[in-house]
């Protein structure tokens, strides 16, 4: 295989896996949280301590805005970067007493947002785009 061959195809497999594990994340948390965002405001827990409102809100930010922002390849290492750090937070801080059942959905959502951002988002993206312009 040559190495444009296997440029391509890595370029490729970024932009799947960003658009799956964003679109996950989007339509899996975020967007259900948008839809059911009145019902929410009493029940959301306020382990932040800033309030069951500001928590759902900065939770529906991350979800909502940070998957699409992965999704379109925009800002990707940095807003993946976030999303990493508040899932793992979730994981053993804010969930540390469920079980590993109830802890792995956030742990493989880490972990992917963490590979992106090692990574970054590959060719098909708009900060490769933003970066040819420049």
């Amino acid at each position: 295989m040559s190495k444009k061959s296997s440029t391509s195809n890595s370029d490729l497999g970024l932009l799947v896996f960003r658009i799956l594990s964003g679109s996950a994340l989007f339509f899996g948390h975020g967007l259900p949280k948008l839809l059911n965002f009145s019902i929410l405001t009493t029940k959301f827990p306020d382990e932040l301590g800033v309030g069951s409102v500001v928590g759902l809100c900065l939770a529906l930010a991350l979800e909502l805005f940070g998957s699409l922002a992965v999704i379109l390849g925009f800002s990707t290492r940095l807003v993946s970067s976030i999303l990493a750090v508040a899932l793992f937070l979730s994981t053993f801080y804010f969930h540390w007493q469920f079980p590993w059942t109830q802890k792995e959905s956030p742990f493989l959502f880490a972990s992917a947002f963490l590979a992106l951002a090692i990574t970054g988002p590959g060719r098909f993206s708009v900060d490769s785009a933003k970066k040819k312009k420049s």
